[in-house]
């Protein structure tokens, strides 16, 4: 037996030779690659198609339709929307942004009427006082030079009134020093009078202007209620008038002051408005239900039922017809027949 120590490779005995292994590296690598091509031609089952539904998938929730308040306020009156401006609201925001420009409109009509009114009224005042300024400066200026015919004439002062007065003073100076202060100090009392008069008409007027103010706020948060929002927006409409309400307010509180001199407050006011007009002017705007006339008796329909088998009297003949049974029989029966029809 012989060994060789030669690098050639062995035959088998099939005369196939043996795979080297760098072949079998590559045999090996090229195995998953075509493995996932295969796979990659082949769809997977359990993918859903595109077009499909998915099921599963929690259904949208869709948002309730927003519902618009079309009623607004301006000036401590509630008013609604034009349809005009209806459709410009899609949501809140929307509908914040309409109702102000309407707010600011009509409040700008409420106040350009206020601008005007205190206008005129300043105007009259700064008429007034230039006219008043005017005529202290003339006084002031014949004071201050001593023309005292000008001063005196300028002040409407007569000239027996002014001898008097120094006919007064002159006197004065031969009077003992306790009368004659006594006499200036009547002088002093009347000016402070004065003084304290003066003090408490514009305190009066002052009160009263608060007063107006306060009874136009108590007036307006009245009138803003509701209830009586509803029966002044009825009357308003009614007489064609905005405002109309109020006024009725105005008028009852000064009528109950003229007549009894009894200071009633707004909400005594309105609700003696409300009392006498209220009712009056709500069922006059509320729709009258027209009245259905009576219907005339008409006959009632017949209504074709189904057949009715008549009820048949019960008799003692049998309904079964009899059958001869001899020869009298049949000349019995032929004489039944021949009565008959004869």
């Amino acid at each position: 037996m012989m060994t060789s120590n030669s690098s050639d490779p062995v035959t088998t005995e099939t005369g196939t030779e043996a795979a080297s292994p760098v072949q079998n590296t590559v045999t090996e690598a090229s195995a998953p690659a075509e493995s996932t091509q295969q796979a990659a031609k082949t769809p997977a089952a359990a993918a859903p198609s595109a077009g499909a539904p998915d099921l599963t998938a929690p259904a949208p929730v869709v948002p309730p339709a927003y519902q618009p308040n079309f009623k607004y306020k301006t000036f401590g009156k509630e008013k609604e929307l034009d349809p005009f401006w209806r459709d410009l609201i899609k949501d809140q925001d929307s509908e914040k942004k309409v109702k102000d420009v309407h707010t600011r409109a009509e409040a700008f009509d409420d106040l350009k009427v206020r601008h005007e009114s205190t206008q005129a009224e300043f105007q009259q005042l700064v008429s007034e006082f230039t006219a008043l300024d005017k005529d202290v400066k003339r006084v002031m200026k014949f004071r201050n030079d001593g023309d005292l015919d000008n001063f005196f004439m300028s002040l409407k002062i007569p000239q027996e009134q002014i001898f008097k007065w120094v006919e007064q003073k002159l006197s004065l100076q031969n009077l003992p020093p306790e009368q004659r202060q006594a006499l200036e100090s009547q002088a002093l009392e009347r000016q402070q009078r004065y003084d304290l008069e003066q003090e408490k008409e514009e305190l009066a007027q002052q009160y009263q202007t608060q007063a107006v103010q306060a009874r136009t706020m108590q007036l307006d948060m009245t009138l803003a209620r509701p209830e009586v929002a509803s029966v002044a927006s009825a009357v308003d409409a009614r007489m064609g008038t905005l405002g109309y309400f109020r006024d009725l307010v105005i008028r009852e509180a000064q009528y109950a002051w003229h007549s009894s001199g009894q200071d009633i407050s707004a909400e005594q006011a309105t609700n003696l408005v409300m009392q006498k007009y209220g009712k009056l002017f709500m069922d006059q705007q509320a729709p009258q239900a027209p009245t259905a006339p009576a219907a005339a008796a008409q006959p009632l329909p017949q209504v074709a039922g189904k057949p009715v088998i008549p009820s048949v009297q019960g008799k003692g003949t049998s309904p079964i017809k009899k059958s001869p049974r001899s020869i009298d029989d049949l000349r019995a029966m032929k004489k039944e027949l021949d009565v008959a029809q004869g």
